[in-house]
């Protein structure tokens, strides 16, 4: 698992699917020039609030300096904590199914 990779992944295809994770896809000049741009830096005043809390908040500047951030999650999202809503299981099935 990488997350320079998957952030890459995501921004350069809008979705993230099982059959991308390919050795050639992780060599694609497209995917390598954006993994190499991504920065994980630690927020210290993001602190766990229990054993299984993962807070994180990703933040992208564009080109033209633009700034996206996310919304602060305590829990990924699909954990017990933060579960997927049942409308959206089928279609995420179906992709790992193909």
């Amino acid at each position: 698992f990488s997350l320079p990779f998957c952030l890459a992944l995501a921004l350069s295809e809008r979705a993230v699917t099982v059959s991308q994770f390919t050795d050639e896809k992780v060599k694609e000049p497209k995917i390598v020039a954006l993994m190499e741009k991504v920065k994980i830096i630690p927020a210290p005043e993001l602190r766990p609030t229990g054993d299984t809390a993962r807070p994180h908040i990703v933040e992208i500047t564009l080109k033209g300096g633009k700034r996206i951030v996310s919304e602060g999650v305590d829990f990924p999202r699909g954990s017990i904590e933060n579960p997927i809503p049942d409308e959206e299981l089928v279609p995420g099935l179906k992709l790992l199914l193909q």
